[in-house]
């Protein structure tokens, strides 16, 4: 969501992406009418949580409707400026196609200038005149809370913080009109936001309990105010507060389950269903240990309830977790009641990862013969964490180690300096919240005389895809999808590849389809490595961490990890993350990316052996360029190379663009030597740079690089070569004259290709490809006769002697043009003896003008 499109090729996201057209943007009338039928949809108030997606869609404009509506507004076509009303409804309803699952990249520049329109509607004056000469504000309470809920859904968090004091002054003045759905959907909304110590979220708490609330909002309530919790100071005298309502509303919720309510909103069912408890259990894990014999009430009765429903198995895992993190006070019978619930789940999924961990008796691997009923096996088991113990006791029943207190400790401090240094990022909401890991290894080949030659390393490793590294497709593990994620990008599933790419670098192997080398590696590669990861090891991680020990059997594998406590808690591991988009969410200090900045960021990362991805890598070319330093960002083009990093198309050619002539043909030789399989560079940009060549060096670069381009599939077109050939100086005319013949020829095989031309279109072709040579024989007799001294009109023997001096000049010209047939032709247009040229003769127009 928001992220950057790849220049050369499309999205692979699974959702279904917005399409947009091209087309012209829509009129006002267009606009009305999609803003009509936007107005008659039920999406005046925000939904309830839980509502189904085919019936908030129903009526709905599709997202390329919304689309070209923000583009009629971006390009200023729809007349006067939108309404606010208008421009929130908008922004919701694509949050809602968004929630739905459909792909809206909100760094589409029309996207970024509705949020700044909807910002700008918010957090400015926020008034309107009335027809009597009365303000009033511009959007109400309701209409404000579909305008954040949109910011949150598309993760403007910073948007959000800067229209929050309008948000907070409008839902006190109007809270008891809101509706309960409102009021837990802005609970929910600011710890989302970020907005952890906003005191919007006690005064929400105060005023919610006992006004209508069913379950559904009471769980939304209790996860906002324990995300809160979670990352609250605890010097701060609203901490405990918070904990207070916490627990009060816990309380509350979970008594009107098994005793049943007073309350008509929670009277009904006694049990709450397993998607609620897993919820109230998942909160539970950022509440700090407390002795208060009140939360260890709460955690006995969530038991109970567990078990008088039909819990699915993460639900089980959640209790799981949550009660072992709160041992101390957590009531004995729950802790026996979730353990006996959780032993066949842990069991099973010990199983298959002992299975991954041993070799067939074929001798190969069960996740490498077998991927797909490797994946299917764990992933159907549902359970993505097993929690700190849990995943501790699997890991030590693999055989694999922990590292000493001593060995924790260095890995940390690797851990933090890593994460203090920043890395480049091309994403409008740019990725903070990473996972490190720190590896260690030392292989060495076993041979008939003990351990001969080895590869060692260290490295920190984090989630996520923003680098280019040793990606599923190139390595023999295989990784899973929980819960709609691939963890391909795991910090452990990096650190594991990096290793095993080393070994089989060791024993000659080309990869993971290398199967000779597959089957020896067990027996040929000895060794250690040491990883330490910030957080438990998912279920995918473990597995790979198996499937490691069942290829690299001789190599000892240790792992530690950090366990989660409240004073650690994911949230608050924030990267250091310099992204090149110019967006509020990816600089947070209010200035844009710079491109000094961001070659200061690029040397710290490939000082740590990190190389960023060709996105990034564009958008760092494309930043030097817009910068007007072009040979600066052609000189991140030879870093790319030296890296092995293929630019994009759209990467080369904005340095081709604007580099000086002589580093753009040497970049644009690399660029296509580059795309063989493609159709190469553009005819526009080749164009551009041979006008470019002429301005520059048009005694010698512009001749060669049009004659080398005539060998190449794209030419430049004749307008561009008529204005080079205007500039050429005497000295280089017979090179001019062989380029443009055979840039001729060129073009006369391509027409040759299009037999169903007309007589009339074939004429008018070859008339304008004889161009560029009569403005080169035009040109030189003037200068030949300007050289001469004698001008046009200086008497009948002056004027012979300059038209002898022409003609002499351009014999070169003559001589290709009579062996093209097309003497006469250029001779009848050029009108290069003084007389004034027929109205048909166009003087070639490219842009400077030419002279």
């Amino acid at each position: 969501d928001g992220g950057a499109v790849p220049p050369s090729s499309s999205s692979s996201s699974t959702a279904t992406a917005t399409k947009t057209t091209k087309g012209p943007p829509l009129d006002r009338a267009a606009v009305q009418e999609i803003l009509a039928t936007l107005r008659a949809c039920p999406i005046q108030r925000l939904h309830e949580p839980g509502d189904k997606h085919e019936a908030l869609l129903e009526s709905l404009p599709p997202p390329a409707q919304l689309f070209a509506v923000a583009r009629a507004w971006h390009r200023n076509s729809a007349g006067a400026g939108p309404e606010a009303a208008d421009l929130v409804a908008v922004l919701y309803a694509l949050s809602l196609h968004r929630r739905a699952g459909r792909e809206v990249l909100m760094g589409r520049p029309e996207y970024q200038a509705l949020l700044t329109k909807v910002h700008d509607a918010i957090a400015g004056d926020g008034f309107v005149l009335d027809e009597e000469g009365e303000s009033s504000p511009a959007l109400s309470a309701p209409q404000l809370l579909l305008a954040a809920y949109a910011l949150v859904k598309f993760e403007q968090r910073q948007t959000f913080l800067s229209v929050l004091p309008s948000v907070r002054s409008a839902v006190l003045g109007s809270f008891a009109e809101l509706s309960p759905g409102e009021v837990s959907k802005l609970a929910w909304m600011l710890p989302s936001a970020s907005a952890y110590d906003d005191p919007l979220l006690l005064e929400i708490c105060r005023g919610s309990l006992h006004r209508g609330m069913d379950r559904t909002h009471l769980v939304q309530m209790i996860a906002a105010l324990a995300k809160c919790i979670m990352v609250a100071d605890r010097g701060r005298p609203e901490t405990p507060e918070l904990m207070r309502s916490f627990v009060k509303h816990l309380d509350e919720l979970l008594d009107a389950s098994l005793f049943g309510a007073e309350d008509d909103a929670l009277a009904g069912p006694r049990s709450l269903t397993a998607q609620d408890l897993t919820v109230i259990a998942g909160t539970l894990l950022h509440i700090p240990t407390s002795p208060s014999p009140v939360f260890g009430r709460s955690l006995g009765r969530l038991a109970e309830l567990m078990s008088e429903t039909e819990p699915t198995v993460r639900s089980v895992v959640m209790l799981h977790r949550c009660l072992q993190q709160h041992l101390e006070v957590a009531p004995a019978p729950a802790v026996a009641l979730a353990e006996a619930m959780f032993r066949p789940i842990f069991e099973e999924i010990s199983r298959h990862l002992r299975r991954a961990s041993a070799l067939a008796p074929w001798g190969e691997a069960w996740a490498l013969a077998s991927p797909s009923e490797y994946r299917a096996t764990l992933e159907d088991a549902g359970v993505p964490v097993l929690g700190d113990g849990a995943t501790e006791a699997a890991l030590r029943d693999l055989g694999i180690g922990d590292l000493s207190s001593d060995e924790e400790s260095i890995s940390e401090i690797a851990l933090q300096r890593a994460r203090a240094m920043p890395w480049l990022e091309a994403h409008p909401i740019p990725t903070r919240n990473q996972t490190f890991a720190h590896a260690t290894w030392s292989l060495s080949l076993v041979g008939a005389g003990g351990l001969q030659e080895g590869a060692a390393g260290t490295q920190v490793f984090r989630s996520g895809f923003h680098h280019r590294g040793t990606s599923a497709s190139e390595s023999p593990l295989v990784p899973l999808t929980l819960e709609g994620h691939t963890r391909e990008g795991d910090a452990e599933m990096q650190a594991l590849s990096a290793v095993l790419a080393d070994a089989l670098r060791l024993v000659g192997g080309t990869g993971a389809r290398d199967g000779r080398c597959m089957r020896v590696l067990g027996a040929a590669v000895a060794g250690t490595v040491d990883l330490f990861v910030e957080q438990q090891p998912c279920v995918s991680c473990c597995g790979v961490m198996a499937q490691f020990r069942a290829l690299l059997p001789q190599v000892a594998l240790r792992c530690s990890f950090r366990r989660l406590t409240p004073a650690t808690p994911a949230s608050n591991r924030s990267a250091a993350v310099y992204s090149l988009v110019p967006s509020p969410e990816a600089n947070r200090s209010g200035g844009g990316p710079n491109f000094t900045v961001g070659l200061e960021v690029l040397r710290g990362m490939l000082s740590q052996a990190v190389v960023p991805t060709q996105l990034t890598f564009h958008a760092l070319v494309s930043l030097g360029v817009a910068e007007g330093r072009a040979l600066e960002a052609a000189g991140v083009l030879d870093i790319m190379r030296a890296h092995r990093v293929v630019p994009y198309h759209k990467t080369y050619e904005a340095v081709l663009a604007v580099a000086p002539a002589r580093t753009a043909v040497t970049e644009m030789a690399e660029f296509e030597a580059a795309y063989t399989a493609e159709k190469g560079a553009h005819f526009i940009l080749v164009s551009i740079l041979m006008v470019r060549c002429a301005e520059e060096d048009p005694l010698e670069l512009a001749p060669s690089f049009l004659a080398g381009r005539c060998l190449s599939r794209s030419v430049p077109t004749p307008r561009a070569c008529a204005f080079a050939a205007a500039l050429a100086p005497l000295p280089a005319l017979g090179a001019w004259s062989a380029a443009l013949a055979s840039w001729f020829r060129r073009k006369a095989e391509a027409r040759a290709l299009h037999r169903d031309r007309s007589e009339e279109d074939e004429r008018r072709d070859v008339a304008e490809c004889a161009l560029p040579l009569a403005v080169l024989l035009r040109r030189v007799c003037e200068r030949a006769a300007a050289a001469e001294g004698g001008g046009h009109g200086g008497g009948g023997g002056g004027s012979g002697r300059c038209e002898r001096r022409a003609l002499n000049v351009a014999r070169p010209v003559l001589d290709v043009l009579r062996s093209l047939d097309l003497l006469g032709k250029v001779l009848e247009e050029a009108m290069i003896f003084g007389l004034p040229a027929p109205p048909s003769w166009q003087a070639p127009r490219w842009p400077p003008r030419p002279p």
